[in-house]
């Protein structure tokens, strides 16, 4: 319930942050560096915090699974990556932090190659 509580509030924090950054003139991809930039510097703030403050899980969910986990999925995706170094694995971090974004990208454009090769409904 938390999660869904936090999403609600970072899917909408958001759209409105988008938009209104696009008002002021600032598109892609400035407009996501900005946003996916400050998401992980929240998110590195929150859980640092978090942790050294003792905040209870159920809020810990809500900020940063729910929250900014929404804001931004990127931030999420550099925790893990931080978390798997932090547990004494670089190597395994490097290569995640490497190999997610070039997988997303391969996995993106045969999406839209499937897409596009789709038998389409015969109207009639």
């Amino acid at each position: 319930m938390a999660v869904s509580l936090g999403a609600i509030g970072g899917a909408l924090s958001r759209y409105y942050l988008e938009t209104w950054l696009y008002h002021k003139g600032i598109g892609l991809p400035l407009a996501h560096m900005l946003i996916n930039s400050s998401g992980c510097l929240l998110m590195g703030l929150f859980v640092t915090l978090a942790i050294k403050k003792n905040v209870p899980p159920e809020i810990r969910l809500l900020v940063s699974v729910g929250g900014l986990g929404s804001f931004t999925t990127f931030s999420s995706y550099q925790l893990d990556a931080s978390t798997i170094w932090d547990n004494g694995n670089p190597r395994e971090s490097l290569v995640y932090w490497i190999s997610s974004p070039l997988l997303g990208i391969v996995c993106l454009q045969v999406g839209n190659l499937i897409a596009h090769r789709w038998p389409q409904k015969k109207r009639g």
